[in-house]
């Protein structure tokens, strides 16, 4: 039945719903059939298979074939005969059906045969003038329905769930799982579940924190660390863990002072897995007296330090007694107590051990920046002490030569005012290694009986736009359940303050160093190719550093140790603290996914879901500290829950110095690294930025 267009050349082939574009010049209406797939008789067979499904069963085997092949027509059909009014009743009608279908399957929750119809709505041809962004097919209406269906039903799920979670942890990991099930399809589904969630979790409130407290009053730390790890940062708050929390962290702190500094049996000295334990428990306890308003932290750390381990670490030895005065002096503000738990276990000692500790404490006492006892100090030397520390906050150069000879010629001067003394006959520079782009006498000014320490506003636009720069090329707005609130799109930096800290510095470079020398022992790779083949990729801050670095005079990195630059997000207080002091992990908690370290990021869009912001002058700024970072030798951890403690215990007994825990591979999200050790890492920078996004 087919016209031969050379009898009747005027005749030309229609285009098909399969190929919209034209097919003039066709030698035969044979071809145009056989390039195109259409078949002039397709759409009035596909009405005859339809109009026998008046009665549309979905549960008829025998109509959803019928069905099936009606659509099948329908797609060979022409696309001008699709476009009139006849062509678009067809479609609408197969159309109803396949909706029926679809309803009806989620009526008998048979997801297969849901996702049945959503493909056979994607078989529906579509018109030309329906082509367009704004246009919303069957397929995709279906899928959103189908997405709040399962919405829903995890919604469901863990509300059944919520009278067992009240009282076994098993079930509240069930429901928690429900819930992240049910926002992921909220959001494919563009539906809000704000309202049916937090009905959930206020039924779960004041159960949840009742029975974390039961588990920490029986011990089970670790039990309640995985429970809370489960629950996530981003529904602590709506369940009102924050007391929990925070008390996990005073007995696990509490804890590991103790197994820390109390001596094992036979233990000589102070040896290095102790010190990398007391590093780890400092740490751990830090977090805790920052998060702690109560100060119920620090009365049980008073008790455990003043009645049992300060007494007992003089009496052990040299090295227990500083190491126990460090940590006392480093986390209490009680130096009087402090001194008054020592003075009566010192005098227990023998003249030999008194007259070395008299001789070595005051020079501890001036990196512990702590006044010496006066039990301890003749009143010689305290006359010396006072007049060289005088001179070093005044400007007179005769002065300070007077109060260095004074020193050097008491007996016991030089020990007492160590530190004084190489300031006055040493470089600042070279005492502390400073790099040569900081401001030596800005850290001097006003603080010459504290730290050195500035912190230096930079304006040069070239180098605000150079962060800023860094923000964007690090931006990967994925959501991860750490999140409070929308994912983030957008970043611009304000401001850009350095951070000079000569202290944090000597000690991150004299982490370095140790940790070079580990190579010597323990080789690991740390080219570019080891990043691309064995570590998920280069670092994503790598390149846009690379063009801030000239223009802030950074020193070089050290590529043997894996060092380079990484972004950490906090408050505007802990960003003031962290750079003023030292990194205390304020914002770290042990019950993190990869153990009690400090958390970095390669990617801003990670680090923002834990800042904090301030408005000033209309304007919400948020801080995140770019600090430089030694990984070491780093353990690539690609798994999704992984053992924290094995991991600390590689880091902290073992030859690694690092974990890059790689969630982008397990998840999709980010890459994460993690530092157990405070001394490898420099908080060099802080940016302030607005969300453009």
């Amino acid at each position: 039945g087919l016209a031969n267009l050379a009898v009747d050349p005027a005749q030309q082939a229609l285009p098909g719903s399969l190929q919209h574009s034209g097919t003039c010049g066709l030698q035969n209406q044979a071809v145009a059939d056989s390039e195109t797939g259409t078949r002039h008789n397709a759409l009035p067979r596909a009405r005859e298979l339809l109009d026998g499904l008046v009665v549309f069963s979905p549960e008829d085997a025998g109509q959803r074939r019928t069905l099936q092949q009606a659509l099948e027509e329908l797609r060979h059909a022409p696309a001008q005969e699709l476009q009139s009014e006849s062509g678009e009743a067809t479609l609408e009608m197969c159309s109803g059906h396949i909706e029926e279908l679809f309803q009806h399957a989620l009526g008998r929750k048979d997801e297969e045969a849901a996702g049945g119809a959503i493909w056979l709505a994607g078989r529906l041809p579509q018109l030309e003038e329906h082509e367009d962004d704004a246009h919303v097919t069957l397929q995709d209406r279906l899928r959103r329905r189908f997405h709040e269906y399962q919405m829903e039903a995890a919604l469901d799920s863990a509300a059944a769930l919520v009278p067992g979670a009240k009282r076994e942890m098993g079930a509240l990991e069930r429901l928690m799982e429900a819930l992240d099930l049910a926002e992921s399809h909220a959001s494919l589904a563009r539906c809000n579940t704000q309202v049916r969630l937090e009905s959930i979790l206020a039924d779960l409130r004041p159960h949840v924190p009742a029975r974390l407290d039961m588990l920490l009053g029986a011990g089970r730390f670790e039990e309640v660390e995985g429970v809370l790890n489960v629950i996530g940062a981003g529904r602590s708050e709506a369940l009102d863990l924050h007391r929990v929390h925070s008390k996990l962290d005073i007995l696990k702190g509490i804890d590991l002072v103790r197994t820390a500094l109390t001596p094992t049996p036979g233990q000589i000295g102070f040896p290095v897995l102790k010190q990398r334990q007391l590093r780890h428990a400092t740490m751990t306890v830090r977090t805790a007296l920052a998060g702690d308003m109560s100060a119920e932290t620090a009365a049980k750390l008073e008790r455990l330090l003043f009645q049992e381990l300060l007494p007992t670490c003089v009496r052990h030895s040299r090295e227990s007694m500083f190491a126990a005065l460090q940590t006392a002096f480093g986390l209490l503000n009680a130096a009087d107590r402090v001194w008054a738990a020592v003075h009566s276990p010192y005098e227990e000692l023998s003249a030999d051990r008194k007259r070395e500790l008299a001789h070595e404490l005051p020079k501890a006492c001036q990196v512990w920046r702590v006044a010496i006892p006066d039990w301890l100090v003749s009143p010689e030397l305290a006359a010396c002490q006072q007049a060289i520390r005088d001179a070093l906050a005044g400007t007179d150069p005769g002065a300070l030569q007077a109060a260095l000879l004074q020193v050097k010629e008491a007996d016991g001067g030089r020990e007492l005012c160590a530190a004084e003394f190489e300031e006055a006959l040493r470089v600042l520079r070279l005492q502390h290694r400073l790099p040569e782009g900081w401001n030596v006498e800005s850290m001097l000014a006003g603080q010459a009986q504290q730290k050195l320490l500035a912190k230096q506003e930079l304006t040069d636009p070239s180098v605000i736009r150079a962060f800023d720069r860094l923000l964007k090329s690090t931006t990967n707005p994925v959501w991860t359940r750490d999140r409070k609130g929308r994912v983030t799109k957008g970043f611009e930096a304000v401001r850009v303050v350095h951070v000079m800290n000569a202290m944090t510095w000597a000690s991150y470079v004299k982490r370095r160093d140790e940790i070079l020398g580990d190579r010597e022992q323990v080789t690991w790779p740390y080219d570019d190719a080891h990043w691309q083949d064995n570590l998920n990729g280069a670092l994503m801050t790598k390149e846009a550093f690379g063009a801030i670095e000239p223009l802030v005079s950074a020193p070089p990195l050290l590529e043997k140790v894996n060092e380079g630059w990484f972004l950490h997000g906090t408050s505007h207080a802990g960003a003031a603290a962290i750079s003023s002091d030292d990194f205390d992990m304020a914002r770290a908690r042990p019950t993190g996914l990869y153990g009690a370290g400090i958390y970095l990021a390669e990617s801003v869009s990670k680090s923002d879901e834990y800042v904090q912001g301030e408005t000033a002058d209309g304007i919400e700024l948020f801080p995140i500290l770019v600090c430089r970072v030694c990984l070491g030798n780093i353990y690539y951890c690609p798994e999704k829950l992984p053992d924290r403690r094995n991991l600390e215990d590689r880091c902290l007994r073992q030859e690694w110095h690092s974990v890059l825990g790689d969630r982008k591979k397990t998840s999709g999200t980010f890459r994460e690294f993690i530092i157990y050790d405070p001394n490898q890492v420099f908080p060099g920078y802080i940016v302030y930025y607005k969300r453009t996004g």
